[in-house]
């Protein structure tokens, strides 16, 4: 498996791990393989991206996606808390103006939630 697969697969499983751990027990994802058995990391913070970019409903070949949101939550682990619980320790939000699609299209707009008048505003 290549490096980026690895990666995303890492953090599809982290956030998914945050996401439901109140729910089930860490027993339950080490029995599902979903979760090593491991001392705790010294990591102290990890960030959270989800991306947006312009898109059509059937992309063609060669179509070229541009970035128009760029969220990013930094996760604190935990690690030097006494809690030792996950915490959100900061946000950042962008909006980003497309240069070489600059009119989204109905589908990219019903898919994304995001609206023209506001990448007018982003910046480019």
């Amino acid at each position: 498996m290549s490096r980026g697969k690895n990666l995303f697969r890492l953090v599809r499983w982290t956030i998914f791990y945050f996401v439901t751990r109140k729910v089930y027990s860490d027993e339950t994802y080490l029995s599902l393989g979903l979760l090593e058995p491991q001392t705790r990391t010294n990591v102290d913070y990890f960030i959270v991206i989800d991306f947006e970019a312009t898109c059509e409903e059937k992309n063609p070949l060669g179509y070229p996606h541009e970035i128009i949101e760029f969220p990013a939550v930094l996760v604190s682990s935990g690690y030097d808390k006494e809690s030792k619980s996950p915490e959100i320790a900061g946000v950042f939000h962008a909006f980003v103006r497309p240069v070489i699609n600059p009119v989204l299209s109905e589908f990219c707009k019903n898919l994304t939630g995001i609206e023209q008048a506001i990448l007018t505003i982003g910046q480019s």
